[in-house]
């Protein structure tokens, strides 16, 4: 995910909309806009946080 998000915001006419991060829910992911003006949102899917997945243990 590293790489493609580096490779994309160096080599194409996209901008940042979200810089990548990684999100306690258990995703991984990056928003670009395009030229068009379209959002793309790369996501990789990951482990929640212990204390994201605690919140819903029970119910």
């Amino acid at each position: 995910m590293d790489t493609v998000y580096r490779q994309l915001i160096e080599a194409e006419d996209l901008q940042v909309v979200l810089p990548l991060r990684s999100e306690d829910f258990g995703q991984r992911h990056f928003i670009l806009e395009g030229p068009d003006h379209i959002l793309i949102d790369v996501i990789q899917p990951i482990e929640p946080t212990a204390e994201f997945a605690g919140s819903y243990v029970g119910q």
